[in-house]
Parts: C-alpha cells; structure tokens; sequence
C-alpha cells in the first residue's frame, strides 16, 4: 500500500480490523507532518485517530497525550530528515516502534499505562 492509499483509508475509517497497528500509526503521521505545518499536521492526526477508534467501536482508545508525544517525537526526527522516504526513515529511527521510546525520549509517568491500537 502506498503513503497516499493509507492515508485515504485512514482518513475515511475504512482500514480493514487489525490492519492499523502501531507501525501503521507512526506512517500516517509521518505523511502528514511532512505534508502539511505542524498545526494542521497534528490536527489532521487527532481527528483521524478518533475517527478510527470510533469505527472500531472504541472511541475511548484515542489517546491525546500519547497522540501528541509520538507527533513531536516524529517532527522532530523530520527536522533532521530529507529523504522523504517511508522505508529509510523507519530504518534511521526504528526505536520509534520499540515499547517506552516515549519515556526513553523524556515523556513522564502519563504514559505509563499500557500503549495500544484502535
């Protein structure tokens, strides 16, 4: 699937159950920060994750602290990034899809509770 095609179905909720897990997440807003400003990136991030928890039937799955740390963390991998290419930067930043990189990276005690997908 290409960036385009999964962030279609990601914005119209239509992604197949159990095809958008964490590695999926981090792509999507991987495009969107690189496509649009920080503000509308995040925006666009939020609205999509809860248009996705609530397709799945578990709106209260959205996470907003966890959602706007991972979007800074992946910013700020951007910031040093011009490759534009999904797969390099997976590889350059794979701690982005290890448990407790947010806390490594800084992140309090708020997100101590377990991580998981919609």
């Amino acid at each position: 699937m290409t960036d385009e095609e999964l962030v279609r179905a990601f914005e119209a909720a239509s992604l197949p159950p159990g095809t958008f897990g964490h590695t999926e997440h981090v792509r999507v807003a991987w495009w969107y920060l690189r496509q649009h400003p920080w503000p509308e990136a995040l925006a666009r991030i939020r609205e999509g994750l809860q248009r996705v928890a609530a397709a799945a039937g578990r709106p209260e799955r959205y996470d907003e602290t966890i959602t706007v740390a991972y979007a800074r963390l992946i910013a700020e991998r951007l910031a040093g990034d011009g490759s534009g290419d999904w797969e390099a930067f997976a590889v350059r930043n794979a701690d982005l899809f290890e448990r407790g990189v947010l806390e490594r990276q800084g992140w309090p005690g708020a997100l101590a509770q377990p991580h998981s997908e919609p």
